[in-house]
């Protein structure tokens, strides 16, 4: 068996945001495109890359690696770097066998599962960790080095940077009041500055992204999402979402893939509760980061008999209302329960009835809450798409139509290997050309019109009743295919 096409022939994930990335990355292994444009004058996601350390170095492998089985292995390795790093900060006040539990417990949260579905950056969760265990040291130089780690993270994942970067402002304040010292008052002015620079930076580049409230109100955490099991988990038992989504509530909108990251099971605020009535004062720089946490992922304002409360999270708004989905955050405050409870764990004892109580546990919590990864099945290679390959010159274009299942040349270009004169979405204002325009007015005068060569062209018809626009007196037809049909086109 090839080990590459097997690895290829299945997607951790979908097509969804990540299209452009594996669009571009497909492009590059086989060189179908002259330059890193795709579709007839150039096609692109032409928005600024402001997460270079993951996308430039996904990019830069894609030339060697096929860009399906490259998506595949970063999410593994961003899957695993974050039990790594999770691991390691755990352990440094728990046992080894306690660590390994909580950290997979950690990995289990639906955040994981649902991000690497089509969010590359997001998965890179192991950032939390590693800012953990560079906050827990007390010299001036690890100081600095944490704010360059700060810097790095910023890069590798928008959000998450972001969120660090200012959750980090405000346990400097809390650290200054709690122990007054120089390193304290500087972390304090560097946290602080770094913050309100970075905000003012954001809104002077980017200034037309900024978010209505409304967007903050319906991806912010509430209390009862704490309550609100994914339907799409493992073992479902609550169908709690049934009983708290209330329609006509802005406040009640819930939307599983961004909401349920707040879901941490029955199970583990139990353990948390039991824990903090044992250990509290050992726990309260913990509590804090809980708190400060979950604060900012709460919606900035609520409205109750129109009055306009403020909550303190609509400084975050206020500062970067460009990141709407503050829900995201409690992967974080999860993080820091799980911290929590390993102090319980280790008061419990090593003992092997104790260690068999303990993975029983875990066992149940990750029952409880964790999501499938999905895969996605690509190997959709068919005897049209082995015909286009072996049969047609290498600068052969194909349109493929109708236009709303264009996109599914995305992930079939693998298997086609020839330039997609209309991709989805695509649009060129310098050449006045729409894919969906072209697509569904599709006739030999608009081909020649973008001086289309027909010596090469082809025309892939998917699966549908739509019926063609183009003169059929101009198409020959090559072969059928489950109903799909692969002409040649003639405009002579």
């Amino acid at each position: 068996m090839n080990i590459e096409k097997f690895f290829t022939n299945y997607l951790l994930g979908n097509f969804g945001d990540n299209s452009w990335l594996l669009w571009e990355g497909l492009r590059r292994k086989y060189d179908l495109y002259t330059s890193s444009d795709l579709g007839l004058f150039g096609y692109s996601n032409n928005s600024l890359i402001t997460e270079p350390l993951t996308y430039y170095p996904f990019l830069f492998l894609s030339n060697y690696i096929n860009a399906i089985l490259l998506w595949n292995i970063f999410i593994i390795l961003f899957t695993g770097a974050s039990f790594y790093f999770s691991y390691k900060l755990i352990k440094k006040n728990s046992h080894k066998f306690d660590s390994i539990l909580l950290s997979l417990i950690w990995i289990s949260n639906s955040y994981f599962s649902f991000h690497s579905r089509e969010h590359l950056s997001l998965m890179a969760g192991f950032l939390f960790p590693i800012y953990l265990l560079l906050e827990e040291r007390h010299k001036k130089p690890a100081l600095i080095f944490k704010y360059l780690f700060l810097i790095i993270a910023l890069g590798i994942s928008n959000y998450i940077g972001v969120f660090l970067i200012f959750i980090n402002s405000s346990y400097s304040v809390y650290k200054y009041f709690k122990e007054r010292n120089r390193l304290n008052l500087f972390n304090l002015a560097a946290g602080v500055s770094f913050c309100l620079s970075l905000s003012a930076g954001l809104k002077y580049q980017f200034p037309n992204i900024e978010r209505n409230i409304d967007n903050f109100l319906i991806f912010s955490f509430k209390p009862w999402h704490l309550l609100i099991q994914p339907e799409r988990a493992l073992v479902n038992l609550y169908n709690t979402e049934n009983y708290l989504n209330f329609k006509n509530n802005i406040l009640f909108t819930y939307f599983e893939n961004e909401h349920s990251t707040s879901f941490f099971g029955f199970i583990i605020l139990i353990l948390l509760g039991l824990a903090l009535w044992r250990k509290y004062k050992d726990n309260f720089d913990n509590l804090f980061l809980l708190a400060s946490t979950l604060i900012i992922s709460l919606p900035p304002i609520v409205t109750i008999k129109n009055l306009n409360i403020y909550t303190p999270s609509y400084i975050f708004y206020f500062l970067f209302d460009q990141f709407r989905v503050t829900s995201r955050f409690n992967i974080f405050s999860f993080l820091i329960v799980l911290l929590i409870i390993s102090s319980l764990f280790k008061d419990l004892g090593q003992n092997i009835k104790i260690k068999i109580v303990k993975v029983l546990l875990t066992i149940l919590i990750i029952l409880e809450i964790f999501v499938p990864f999905k895969i996605t099945n690509t190997n959709s290679d068919t005897e049209i798409y082995k015909y286009l390959r072996e049969s047609t010159t290498r600068d052969s274009q194909i349109i493929v139509y109708p236009y709303e299942v264009t996109n599914l040349a995305f992930k079939d270009m693998i298997f086609i290997q020839r330039k997609i004169i209309n991709p989805a979405g695509y649009t060129s204002i310098e050449n006045n050309f729409s894919a969906k325009e072209f697509t569904q007015n599709l006739s030999c005068s608009n081909i020649k019109n973008y001086q289309l060569n027909s010596n090469n062209l082809y025309l892939l018809y998917l699966k549908s009743s739509e019926q063609l626009n183009i003169d059929k007196n101009n198409l020959n037809k090559i072969m059928e295919e489950n109903q799909n049909i692969l002409y040649k086109i003639n405009c002579q």
